[in-house]
């Protein structure tokens, strides 16, 4: 998954606490869904592990990382929940 400019909320760089729990939440997820997300035009792939879900799209992009997203309504209904 590819990363490269992606930003922390500081505005600067991706910092390496946030790299390496992307990294770890997509290499080793516990379940991967397919589901809708906003403004993506193709559906997202979501790496769920515990409580945190990582969003990447059809290209192999980052999205977004979504701390406890294991509960978001978009989530929720990719799971099937």
């Amino acid at each position: 998954m590819e990363a490269a400019g992606s930003h922390s909320r500081t505005g600067g760089r991706m910092n390496t606490r946030v790299r390496e729990t992307l990294s770890d939440t997509a290499a080793n997820a516990d379940e991967r869904v397919y589901g809708e997300w906003r403004d993506q035009e193709w559906p997202v792939l979501f790496h769920i592990k515990g409580e945190n879900v990582v969003l990447e799209n059809t290209a192999g992009e980052f999205i977004t990382i979504l701390k406890g997203g294991i509960n978001n309504e978009r989530v929720i209904h990719a799971r099937g929940r």
